[in-house]
């Protein structure tokens, strides 16, 4: 039976990493839409990820993650409002 298991965990991280190719080849077919649309799905199922890390198996609430986030949306959000610039030079923080 852990045999089974085994081989059923290997071809399921063999169809996520199929899976994941495809949708990464697909990118410059998707419009602005869908590509913002997936890229904040993205990003929050990693916040979800790591609270469920940190919450789930040690047992710690700590929202310090979601602090920086915030913070870090925050400041790109004047950079690119009150000093005009551009997003990804907000992003890298020119």
């Amino acid at each position: 039976m852990g045999e089974e298991s085994k081989e059923q965990e290997v071809s399921m991280e063999t169809v996520a990493m199929v899976l994941g190719v495809i949708l990464l080849a697909l990118v410059p077919l998707a419009g602005r839409h869908m590509t913002h649309l997936v890229a904040s799905a993205l990003l929050l199922a990693l916040a979800a990820t790591s609270f469920n890390l940190l919450f789930g198996y040690t047992g710690l609430l700590s929202f310090g993650h979601a602090l920086f986030w915030g913070v870090g949306g925050y400041t790109v959000a004047v950079m690119m409002a009150r000093f005009g610039f551009g997003y990804v030079e907000s992003v890298i923080g020119r």
